[in-house]
């Protein structure tokens, strides 16, 4: 079973999920991601990506625990789980990257999350 699959326990959506390279993800798979985390900043490390839902957000098991921050941007917790909806549709397939920011503000950051040997 891998990303390419729709409707399934990994994959609840119905495109096609892979990483920025093209490559489908596996149940379990090694990953490497930045992912938004409180107005324009992000947060990078690797883990593990459990499941996709239905609406293109994607489960993650970090090896390390991130901090997690409320609506003012203050930390409150530290933890290992975390969902992000990274992604956008090319070629009738979500794509797990993005960029975050705005170009004429504070400029972007390419948000992402990628199948890797970690």
């Amino acid at each position: 079973m891998n990303s390419l699959k729709t409707q399934t326990e990994f994959n609840a959506g119905r495109l096609p999920v892979v990483d920025p390279t093209g490559q489908p993800f596996t149940p379990g798979c090694r990953v490497r991601f930045r992912i938004p985390d409180y107005y324009v900043n992000t947060v990078s490390g690797t883990g593990t990506l459990i499941r996709i839902d239905e609406y293109g957000g994607s489960y993650l098991l970090s090896d390390m625990p991130l901090p997690v921050r409320d609506h003012n941007g203050s930390w409150i917790e530290t933890r290992r789980e975390r969902y992000t909806t990274v992604s956008r549709c090319r070629d009738g397939k979500r794509v797990t990257e993005g960029h975050l920011g705005n170009p004429h503000e504070h400029g972007t950051t390419r948000t992402f999350i990628e199948i890797g040997d970690v």
